[in-house]
């Protein structure tokens, strides 16, 4: 495979990243409710059209026994990530919600 090739794969991939990221966005920010105090985060995601409950800080595999607040967004244990929190765990596939490649809005396939 040549360099030419090589780059060509790896700004395909920055795109696909960039569309994901998008995606993440708009599904949360589709979930959000507002409330007296304003928005705040829905207890669900929309992933390939089927509603998936977020996980809370704390709550995520492999999570710390009496964690701090959220080093992205500083949540505190028990409470949902703020919106585009680079730490929420996707609660479709168990990775990085931001990061994952789980369809976030999309129609059920």
């Amino acid at each position: 495979m040549g360099w030419l090739d090589d780059l060509a794969k790896r700004l395909a991939g920055a795109a696909r990243d960039e569309e994901r990221r998008k995606a993440f966005e708009q599904a949360m920010a589709k979930a959000q409710e507002a409330g007296p105090a304003g928005p705040r985060p829905a207890p669900y995601l929309i992933i390939q059209g089927l509603p998936h409950v977020r996980i809370a800080w704390g709550a995520e595999k492999g999570s710390l026994e009496e964690p701090g607040p959220c080093p992205g967004c500083k949540a505190q244990p028990g409470e949902l990530h703020k919106l585009g929190c680079g730490q929420e765990e996707c609660p479709n596939c168990g990775g990085k919600a931001l990061a994952c490649g789980c369809a976030y809005g999309a129609e059920h396939a």
